[in-house]
């Protein structure tokens, strides 16, 4: 079985294991939509590119406004899970919703600190530190990339992530 064919068990046991709902999520994002919305970005049958990277931001966060809160921070990890093992489309669609993540986008205004278990600290560090995490699954996707997009997006997000 390919790696690719792999990805769905293991990203579902890491969504099972991590109770995303518990964390602070948009008011807009119902239970259990931030997993569902994992596993469809994740899902190598679907070809669409953009309709599930917009359904993962809007599950974390606000796509147009580029914000994000604190449930943003364990789906890095599920992200890198899809960078691991994903399919090649599903693969894009996760160095897509990282850029933003780490590049671009910033904490909701009101979630700008959050608790950790060493005292309040900034969310967009947190998060930047859980992107860092992933770095050897990010290099790997740049040296041994299936296309020159990915290789590309994948150089992009470590200059992001070195900042």
């Amino acid at each position: 079985m390919s790696s690719a064919g792999n990805a769905a068990p293991r990203l579902n046991s890491l969504l099972e294991t991590e109770d995303l709902d518990r964390l602070t999520r948009p008011p807009w994002t119902a239970p259990g939509e931030v997993a569902a919305a994992l596993r469809a970005l994740a899902d190598p049958s679907d070809l669409d590119r953009q309709g599930p990277y917009h359904r993962v931001l809007y599950a974390l966060g606000n796509d147009h406004a580029g914000t994000y809160f604190p449930v943003a921070v364990p789906a890095v990890a599920a992200l890198g899970e899809t960078l691991r093992s994903g399919s090649p489309i599903a693969r894009l669609r996760a160095l897509d919703v990282l850029l933003d993540l780490v590049g671009s986008f910033c904490p909701e205004p009101c979630y700008a600190e959050i608790e950790t278990v060493v005292g309040p600290r900034p969310l967009n560090e947190v998060l930047r530190e859980t992107a860092n995490a992933i770095r050897v699954d990010v290099e790997h996707r740049r040296r041994n990339p299936e296309c020159d997009e990915e290789a590309m997006l994948a150089g992009e997000l470590l200059g992001l992530i070195d900042e």
